[in-house]
């Protein structure tokens, strides 16, 4: 998926606008991250606890594959880990989330570097649905990149 096709599903806004494309690969989605976002956060220099855009890169890449095989839109409810393992700023190449079903609904992400070193962990990542359906030219956008 493109990013315009994407963020025709998603309402985020341009510092979250993570993903530079998405595709199933086997039995996991995965979102390569955008190259230029805007700064994160104020001031762009102070240091963070957390890697919150490649945990949202998670989150989004698990919400596509939802999206596109059940057909609903969710937000998060529930992680029971998110670590950050290597420092992101040393990370060599492009960025990828890589996000699996592990239980129904449920899923687990890494984000890769493209030494396939593992940046980010997220276990556990659990949704709540959306009552409103996904509009129909949408859907069908991404049931033919995720659906079965």
């Amino acid at each position: 998926m493109t990013p315009q096709q994407v963020y025709a599903f998603y309402f985020h806004g341009p510092a979250y606008q993570v993903v530079a494309s998405a595709w199933r690969a086997g039995d996991q989605a995965v979102a390569a991250l955008a190259a230029s976002l805007p700064e994160n956060h104020q001031p762009p220099g102070a240091p963070l606890a957390t890697a919150p855009r490649l945990v949202e890169l998670c989150f989004q890449a698990a919400g596509l594959w939802e999206a596109g095989l059940e057909g609903r839109l969710a937000l998060p409810a529930h992680v029971d880990s998110a670590r950050v393992l290597r420092d992101p700023a040393k990370a060599k190449g492009a960025l990828h989330a890589l996000a699996r079903p592990s239980a129904p609904g449920c899923f687990d992400c890494l984000v890769v570097d493209s030494a396939g070193q593992v940046i980010v962990r997220v276990d556990g990542y659990r949704s709540i649905p959306l009552p409103s359906p996904i509009a129909a030219a949408v859907a069908a956008n991404l049931h033919a990149v995720f659906g079965r």
